[in-house]
């Protein structure tokens, strides 16, 4: 899935609503979502949140979650795969496609 534009909270929670409902669609456990091309500004507490819910929405529907960003966004993004994880989503951030698709794979 590949993600574009300006978001705030609501258009970053319906993204990852239509993640699931795809998921669930399409019955399977693992997401490719590239970021590359979204423009979102944000603080440490909206990022708790949208990391939190994130969690919530996708959490008992997928397995592996990559998303693709790009380099200079790696504090924000290091800090939400953190808080993600440590809620039990299995998320890792890449810079590139092909490292992202490598890891999904088994």
């Amino acid at each position: 899935m590949r993600c574009e534009g300006t978001w705030d909270s609501k258009t970053s929670r319906e993204c990852w609503q239509q993640v699931r409902q795809s998921l669930e669609q399409l019955g399977l456990d693992r997401a490719l979502v590239d970021d590359r091309d979204i423009l979102l500004e944000t603080d440490a507490s909206t990022d708790f949140e949208h990391a939190v819910f994130l969690v919530e929405t996708l959490g008992s529907v997928c397995r592996k979650l990559a998303i693709i960003d790009r380099a200079q966004n790696d504090e924000f993004n290091s800090f939400f795969e953190t808080v993600c994880v440590n809620r039990g989503l299995r998320l890792r951030f890449f810079t590139d496609t092909a490292s992202a698709i490598d890891w999904l794979l088994p």
